[in-house]
């Protein structure tokens, strides 16, 4: 099995033997809940997205603008928890192997332990 960074650059590396771009999508997970946000990636993968970015949820996300703030406040304001995260992007490896990227501030990450962090989003894949 290919992991993490692995995965991208063979993604990357496959484009660019056939000489193409690469589309890179975001959502913010949890937003607007976890039950769409599965719905969005199955969309997202059968659409043409050759990696997903999913930022995880944080309390003040000021270095992402407006629209990531609020779909950020929304998912903390409905219980969106990083556990659910990892689950969502478990849940999505059922259905497509395209590379996920996990977007977050330090502070979520240092807080859950970066040992713990890393080897949960592992076993999500």
């Amino acid at each position: 099995m290919i992991r993490g960074k692995e995965k991208i650059a063979k993604t990357f590396a496959e484009l660019k033997a056939r000489g193409e771009k690469g589309l890179v999508t975001y959502i913010t997970g949890g937003y607007p809940d976890i039950d769409t946000n599965l719905a969005v990636l199955k969309e997202l993968a059968d659409s043409g997205s050759d990696l997903i970015e999913i930022g995880i949820p944080f309390s003040d996300p000021i270095a992402d603008g407006p629209v990531i703030q609020r779909a950020s406040y929304i998912a903390l304001t409905n219980g969106v928890k990083i556990d659910h995260i990892f689950e969502l992007v478990k849940n999505f490896r059922e259905y497509s192997q395209i590379p996920v990227i996990l977007m977050t501030y330090y502070n979520p990450v240092y807080r859950s332990g970066l040992d713990n962090f890393v080897s949960k989003a592992v076993r999500a894949g």
